[in-house]
């Protein structure tokens, strides 16, 4: 693949779903990473400072 980690969603529904309330996992602790190839993929993270999901260039 091209790199990055677990904390890369298609969604914001799926980051959501997957980073807040109760159940969150540990993948939503990790910082986002772009990966290493050219492609240019719209992906979500989450980011704990603000709680949030956040639009990023995934390639």
């Amino acid at each position: 693949g091209c790199g990055g980690n677990g904390n890369r969603f298609t969604t914001e529904e799926e980051c959501l779903q997957t980073c807040t309330g109760a159940t969150s996992l540990d993948v939503c602790d990790m910082t986002a990473e772009t990966g290493v190839c050219k492609g240019i993929f719209r992906r979500y993270a989450f980011d704990q400072r603000p709680g949030q999901c956040k639009q990023f260039i995934y390639g």
